[in-house]
């Protein structure tokens, strides 16, 4: 007789229920009234055909996901938590930030995340109002914590985190565009980094060589995986921290990766490889692949968008990819990086916006 072990704890559906318990005091209702599942039923599914039909709230959502997936990637904090969930009783009106972080070196943030795509590359700014960026200020106010701004410039990929005191209009309300953002971007804190590396970077899929193998006139390759090999230029990376990295890097990084280019060996079919070089190189021999959030921000996306459609609004974080540079063993490693700390200068002062919100 074989004994199959527990499963995991069955999690019971507490939002359900509070959703549930909502829709009845607001209509009145008895929770053992056995019209409610029914009526319930029907309310959410016509809401949820207007959640589903607004594409803003759905690519806002996403981006907030995105947002705690990217914190949980670069690892550098402590804690962090949606702020924004949950019943909040006030004296005053506010609006929570949508989440807490809680910094490596114990600081705390409040971040309310937002998400830019202007249609013109070079003219991506973003406004906020008084009364809002006001509401936010308050509930920071009311529990001592700093209020930071993490935005998303979806056309460029790229994650900027600001204090909204540095960009505040005449009128109160917030006004930033992202070439200053980029200048005021506190992300560092996060742990973002720009990653610098030396080209190439290659895998190399070796063919099984007892089990048949052919490259046919056409270039098609019929062959069985028998190894899996990366290279920085002509050195084999074998250290599972420097060979996970260097495989992020080649899928994931902004460098060209070319291939499946055929490999042969003494005019045999040996596999095939991909190579990943910058557009253009530098002089210096060390050439960008990117900032960490910008490589994450691309995984994320093949797991949540097809084409210009949003199909999920979870995407798996990576916790294991970026929180090793923090200690880094530069000396040893045979994959050779450079990183560039994001810091933003403490005496930075935007331009004074001219435009009231």
């Amino acid at each position: 007789m074989s004994v199959q072990p527990p499963g995991p704890p069955k999690r019971k559906a507490f939002d359900l229920l509070a959703s549930v318990a909502a829709f009845a005091r607001e209509h009145a209702i008895a929770l053992n009234d056995p019209s409610l599942v029914e009526r319930f039923t029907a309310d959410a599914t016509r809401k949820l055909k207007e959640v589903l039909a607004d594409p803003a709230l759905i690519h806002g959502s996403r981006t907030e996901r995105l947002f705690e997936a990217t914190v949980l990637s670069l690892g550098r904090f402590r804690l962090l938590k949606a702020e924004d969930a949950g019943r909040v009783h006030a004296a005053g009106t506010s609006r929570a930030p949508d989440f807490r972080v809680v910094l490596d070196d114990g600081e705390q943030w409040l971040v309310e995340v937002k998400n830019v795509r202007s249609k013109e590359p070079f003219k991506q700014e973003t406004r906020m109002s008084a009364a809002y960026l006001a509401s936010l200020q308050v509930y920071a106010e009311m529990v001592g914590t700093p209020l930071k701004l993490a935005i998303f410039w979806s056309l460029w990929n790229i994650w900027t985190v600001i204090s909204p005191d540095r960009f505040r209009t005449r009128n109160g309300g917030l006004r930033v565009a992202m070439k200053d953002a980029v200048l005021a971007n506190e992300s560092g804190r996060l742990g973002e980094v720009i990653i610098m590396t030396k080209p190439p970077l290659r895998l190399v899929l070796g063919a099984s060589t007892d089990m048949p193998r052919s490259l046919s006139p056409e270039g098609l390759a019929n062959f069985i995986i028998g190894s899996a090999k990366i290279f920085s230029g002509d050195v084999e990376l074998t250290d599972p921290k420097d060979r996970k990295l260097a495989e992020v890097l080649i899928f994931y990084g902004e460098w060209s990766t070319d291939g499946p280019l055929a490999v042969t060996d003494g005019g045999w079919f040996a596999g095939v490889e991909f190579v990943a070089t910058p557009e253009e190189s530098s002089d210096q021999g060390w050439d960008s692949i990117g900032w960490a959030s910008r490589i994450f921000s691309r995984y994320y996306a093949a797991q949540t968008i097809d084409g210009d459609q949003v199909v999920q609004l979870h995407g798996e974080a990576a916790p294991g990819w970026f929180a090793p540079l923090s200690n880094w063993d530069f000396k040893n490693s045979k994959l050779p990086l450079l990183l560039g700390r994001i810091q933003a200068p403490d005496d930075y002062a935007a331009r004074d916006p001219q435009s009231p919100v």
